[in-house]
């Protein structure tokens, strides 16, 4: 075999590991629920929930009435007003949260409001801190269960992230919206549900985490990145931290209401991840050479599934450039390694759509699934010309629902 042809097989093999782990855990969560055992007994750890908030008094007060209903008198909710130029602060008093107002124009985001949470709570520390996003709605149960599951194994809980389409402006083509649900849906519930099963770690989502004070004060948090939960997901990660997954419990958001806000919301996001792949694989795959663990690996992976809007175009595109290529070396391998791996990705998020996902994309939305990838294009096009560096306040109209999801 030619270096050519050991190139071309490298390049195949590197390009389907991200579809062989994408199918994996779509069928691997077709399969009853691993729950994690243990934490439900005995006294529960006392809890400082932390709500980072810019501008939110349309939701406000609905995220704190029901987290407070969650909470025991040992506990404390603190919204952190994180510039507002609003009456969120004043929404957040009234429902009976503790405010904590910040002011800051050149540091904004909310990795800064937390981490400005998290060291005003020194004074008083508690033993498990939550974040909870204040446009979410927790679901019964969540918060009794990440903190007892944080607190017993000593590791940081993410919640299943559940965002919801149900209402969407005249000025947003609903299909899009469905589309996305069904993207987020698999990121934050199917592959950590699949996860879960293997008993692997998440990655953070961003709402819905608990973490242990001592891994706090282990492993600082990120507060200046534009995605801080990935970027400390590879911290934690690094330091044998990885979070567990628990999809048994959920928080729930609604998706953003029109165009511009949708858009706006997804740049953020996947400029983020794709530019958390580019600065954080490397330090993760050093990491493993340094000290090889399972867990790292596992969240290696997890961190180099890119976007699915990005995803499938890529590996369409690379497809026929290593198509073409192995029939002018003569080899075959390569083309069949992808091809294998697309359809092996292709049934698992077809198995799991099936199982999970028709409630947020009905069959008649996978007919947008072209429109929704050529709408993203642009947006990834950004990402290697103007990338999006600084938070931006996602713009939403409704209070968080909470979508059904099957099996």
């Amino acid at each position: 075999m030619g270096l050519a042809a050991v190139f071309l097989v490298l390049f195949a093999a590197f390009l389907s590991m991200p579809l062989l782990a994408l199918g994996s855990e779509c069928l691997l969560a077709l399969l009853p629920i691993h729950r994690r055992g243990g934490g439900d007994d005995g006294a529960r750890p006392r809890l400082a929930v932390i709500v980072p908030a810019h501008d939110e008094e349309r939701a406000i007060d609905g995220t704190v009435r029901s987290v407070s209903e969650q909470l025991q008198p040992q506990d404390r909710l603190v919204v952190v007003a994180d510039n507002c130029t609003d009456r969120t602060a004043e929404r957040a008093r009234e429902a009976g949260a503790v405010v904590w107002e910040r002011r800051d124009e050149k540091h904004r985001g909310k990795g800064y409001a937390i981490r400005f949470a998290l060291e005003r709570l020194r004074e008083d520390p508690a033993e498990v801190v939550i974040n909870i996003d204040a446009d979410c709605i927790p679901a019964p149960g969540c918060i009794d269960r990440v903190a007892r599951l944080a607190a017993r194994y000593g590791r940081p809980v993410q919640a299943a992230y559940v965002m919801s389409p149900e209402s969407v402006a005249d000025d947003c083509a609903a299909p899009l919206p469905a589309v996305s649900a069904f993207a987020v849906l698999t990121k934050n519930y199917i592959r950590p549900r699949g996860l879960q099963r293997l008993g692997l770690p998440c990655l953070l989502a961003g709402s819905g985490m608990a973490f242990p004070w001592h891994i706090l004060e282990e492993v600082p948090h990120p507060g200046d990145h534009i995605v801080e939960d990935m970027r400390f997901t590879t911290d934690l990660a690094i330091a044998g931290r990885s979070p567990l997954p628990c999809v048994e419990a959920a928080v729930y958001s609604p998706l953003p209401t029109h165009t511009s806000a949708f858009l706006s919301q997804r740049t953020r996001w996947e400029h983020g991840h794709l530019s958390t792949i580019c600065s954080e694989a490397p330090r993760l795959a050093l990491s493993l050479l340094r000290s090889p663990r399972l867990e790292t690996l596992a969240v290696l992976i997890e961190l180099a599934v890119p976007p699915l809007a990005f995803l499938m175009p890529v590996v369409v595109a690379a497809g026929v450039v290593v198509a073409v290529a192995s029939w002018a070396i003569g080899i075959w391998l390569p083309a069949v390694m992808i091809l294998g791996a697309a359809l092996w990705a292709s049934v698992g998020l077809a198995a799991a759509w099936r199982r999970f996902g028709r409630q947020a994309l009905p069959a008649a939305g996978l007919l947008a699934i072209p429109r929704y990838i050529a709408a993203k294009v642009p947006v990834y096009g950004r990402f290697f010309t103007s990338r999006q560096r600084d938070w931006v306040r996602t713009a939403r109209d409704v209070p968080a629902g909470k979508p059904q999801i099957g099996g």
